[in-house]
């Protein structure tokens, strides 16, 4: 049983509900063939989007030098990532949340520190390898989300220019 919650009378259109809870929300698995035009407020939401998680991503890295730096990981730092990832679920406010990610990524990234010290310490260009990879990739689909005006190119461009700079990365 879903629990809706309205501002206004009951909408006709189902997709205007609005659940309470994320997971909350049906799964509309016909969504994944629909290989039409993608509208400019999807590209909009792509780009907060990608512009979110590459955000998180440099605060995770800025996690993992500061761990390098002053050895900082711990059981507290894994204590308080737990705590910050379920205060997730409690906050409603778009900033608070944003906040709430960027320092789970912090401490994310202090708590890797150990094991990318200990993986530098053997071989140092597994840690370039797999940044050079990850971030290929992620630009690849990113560049692909942004600029593709129908989907089908947007996933076929990202597959195959990640395909591409990976076989460049590796080379």
């Amino acid at each position: 049983h879903l629990v809706r919650v309205y501002a206004t009378p009951e909408p006709s259109n189902p997709h205007e509900m609005q659940y309470q809870h994320y997971f909350d929300r049906p799964i509309n698995f016909n969504a994944l063939g629909k290989l039409h035009d993608i509208t400019p407020d999807v590209q909009r939401h792509l780009v907060r989007v990608y512009a979110t998680l590459s955000s998180a991503l440099l605060t995770l890295a800025l996690g993992v030098f500061l761990d390098y730096k002053f050895a900082i990981a711990g059981t507290m730092t894994q204590i308080l990532t737990f705590v910050m990832i379920v205060a997730l679920n409690f906050v409603n406010d778009v900033y608070n949340r944003l906040a709430i990610l960027h320092g789970t990524s912090l401490l994310m990234g202090c708590t890797m520190g150990p094991l990318i010290s200990t993986i530098a310490f053997f071989n140092p260009s597994v840690i370039i390898t797999a940044a050079l990879g990850t971030s290929a990739v992620f630009v690849c689909f990113s560049g692909a989300a942004l600029f593709a005006k129908r989907r089908h190119y947007m996933y076929l461009g990202g597959i195959l220019s990640s395909c591409i700079s990976l076989l460049f990365t590796f080379r």
